[in-house]
């Protein structure tokens, strides 16, 4: 509560995406399956092959005080680049807002490619309040799958 009210007395929320580069490396023969996740609770989390969701870190979360999430933020991902093939959303399409008051937006990188090799595709990711108007904040993100040779 004293989080709170210190927030409020300073204008409000502090809006932010630092950005950040994921990687995970497999044996060739197996599938990895990689998520980013803006999470409708106020942070920045990713996790790998379904394994437990690990927080960035708090200085990258996408809003503090996270008592101020998910409100009337939306948030989106633009500008894919790289092997964007292997690069869904089950939230949103690209350039497309998803209100987080309806849950978190997923970031996936499939790699279920044959043999050894890299896989990588970078995008932006931004936050705005209410339905219109521009980004309040953007942040590049990276995802990277290596495979190799078991």
């Amino acid at each position: 509560m004293t989080l709170l009210v210190s927030v409020l007395m300073m204008g409000g929320p502090k809006i932010n995406l630092d950005g950040h580069t994921l990687g995970i490396t497999t044996n060739s023969g197996s599938a990895a399956i990689q998520e980013l996740s803006i999470r409708d609770v106020g942070t920045v989390t990713y996790r790998e092959n379904s394994g437990s969701w690990i927080g960035i870190d708090t200085a990258t979360d996408w809003i503090r005080a996270v008592a101020f999430a998910p409100g009337l933020y939306q948030a989106r991902y633009t500008n894919p680049t790289g092997d964007t093939g292997n690069l869904s959303c089950a939230q949103a399409a690209v350039d497309t807002w998803f209100a987080l008051s309806g849950g978190d937006l997923i970031m996936y990188l499939i790699d279920d490619t044959a043999g050894a090799g890299t896989i990588s595709v970078t995008f932006d990711l931004e936050i705005r309040h209410g339905g219109s108007g521009g980004a309040l904040r953007t942040g590049s993100y990276t995802m990277r799958c290596d495979r190799i040779d078991a």
